[in-house]
């Protein structure tokens, strides 16, 4: 595996058309999505390797022919193909059997090509990395490929999470959101933020329900680090990273500064939110699975203590727990915990 140090790492092979890779993030690309990430060195005692990663070959693709096994209620071992298969199915039954598992059994193709593509070895960030991207194809299958009502599906936990969030709802841009990001942040999480949200101006139907896929997907992987780094018998595989779980403190962040956007400045699409019992049911979901999977990442992060695995950005957490943007939160009755509950680990 190539290791990053101080730099910025997308998950795209060549990253040439920012605005073509954001909406087919969105919509649930047939290729490579980005995941930006900042890497050093492998954190973890002993090697971070067991077993190397085989030739990527094509991407998969994904047709009707895999909905019976997307929308399957059930999760069904996938056939083994390889020694990497083996040790990844191993891994992720043993750390994350509801999520992580569950999403390799889905679309095990389109997994193995993403981890393998990405890396030639097995360790937090590649399986981490294709957690991630797999949230996303199987999310964008679910609105695109397997139902054709259009709309917007969460795969999370094993289930599927139906919003009322339809294409044709017109809801702003995600770019919104730097209408009210704090101007301190811009500069030091630019990494991601420019990306994400500069970055997905230049591209049309970036809607809110492409934001929470990314808070999904971002999540998604975070719940595999953390369980991941909670397990001794992996350690190993860890990697010293701002990966996924950064990612998703960014992206609660970034969904609170859309929702204030929309609320000062896009009232057809605030109100369009209001009106989506289903979409606000989800964000209530969505957010409290976040602050579960910061609770169980906090004795693996370098708030914890230095050395440890995980990157957390505490000055965006920081902000996420301010009165200003938790109003946002309150507006639509989503609950949430408040900058108390952190005084014991990330704020002390």
């Amino acid at each position: 595996m190539l290791t990053f140090r101080s730099t910025v790492f997308l998950r795209l092979p060549v990253f040439l058309a920012l605005s073509t890779a954001l909406l087919a993030c969105g919509g649930g690309s047939s290729g490579r999505e980005q995941r930006t990430i900042v890497t050093s060195t492998p954190a973890g005692p002993g090697s971070a390797i067991f077993v190397a990663t085989q030739a990527a070959g094509p991407s998969p693709s994904v047709t009707t022919a895999n909905c019976p096994r997307i929308t399957s209620p059930n999760i069904t071992a996938p056939v083994i193909d390889g020694a990497d298969m083996q040790a990844t199915s191993n891994v992720l039954r043993a750390v994350d059997p509801v999520h992580s598992f569950a999403e390799f059994a889905r679309l095990p193709d389109f997994f193995m090509w993403s981890l393998r593509s990405s890396s030639d070895r097995i360790d937090m960030l590649s399986l981490g990395g294709s957690v991630h991207e797999t949230n996303h194809k199987i999310d964008a299958s679910l609105r695109n490929l397997c139902n054709s009502d259009g709309l917007a599906r969460f795969f999370a936990d094993g289930r599927v999470y139906v919003t009322d969030m339809r294409k044709t709802d017109q809801l702003a841009n995600y770019s919104i959101a730097s209408e009210t990001y704090p101007a301190a942040l811009k500069t030091t999480r630019a990494f991601r933020y420019d990306v994400y949200i500069p970055g997905s101006a230049s591209s049309s139907g970036n809607d809110f329900s492409v934001l929470l896929d990314e808070l999904n997907a971002y999540s998604g992987g975070a719940n595999f680090e953390a369980k991941l780094l909670a397990n001794t018998a992996y350690a190993q595989l860890a990697v010293n990273a701002d990966s996924d779980v950064g990612g998703m403190a960014d992206f609660m962040l970034f969904m609170q500064a859309y929702l204030k956007s929309a609320r000062l400045n896009h009232p057809a699409t605030y109100s369009t939110l209001q009106a989506q019992g289903r979409t606000k049911a989800y964000m209530q979901y969505a957010w409290s699975r976040a602050e579960g999977i910061l609770a169980v990442a906090y004795p693996y992060t370098t708030a914890a203590a230095s050395g440890n695995a995980i990157k957390v950005p505490v000055d965006v957490l920081r902000v996420v727990y301010s009165a200003d943007f938790l109003q946002e939160l309150d507006e639509l009755g989503i609950m949430h915990k408040t900058a108390a509950d952190f005084n014991a680990t990330y704020f002390r």
